[in-house]
């Protein structure tokens, strides 16, 4: 039992650390004005099933989060989230 839990967190600390990666790579690029290859990293979550990702300016920032329900069992009901801001640049601003 303790086993099953210590793998179980192992897991959702990865996922977790993929999750804020992800967000900050995103994040930086929709702040430059780059959503095409956001896009392409988005696509690359397509691997953790579930995600979601909610983004939006806060003053000078764009900020990213993503979050997803990663695993079933006795640690189903966690919500595991990643986030992450970057300045926006001019062209950024645009969207």
């Amino acid at each position: 039992m303790v086993l099953v839990l210590v793998i179980g967190s192992i897991q959702l600390a990865t996922e977790r650390l993929l999750l804020t990666s992800a967000a900050a790579e995103i994040s930086r690029l929709e702040a430059r004005g780059d959503s095409v290859s956001a896009s392409a990293v988005i696509g690359r979550l397509g691997g953790i099933a579930g995600v979601q990702m909610e983004s939006g300016s806060e003053g000078p920032l764009w900020c990213v989060t993503l979050s997803v329900n990663p695993i079933k069992g006795m640690l189903g009901g966690l919500k595991i989230t990643g986030s992450a801001c970057a300045a926006m640049s001019e062209t950024g601003q645009e969207q």
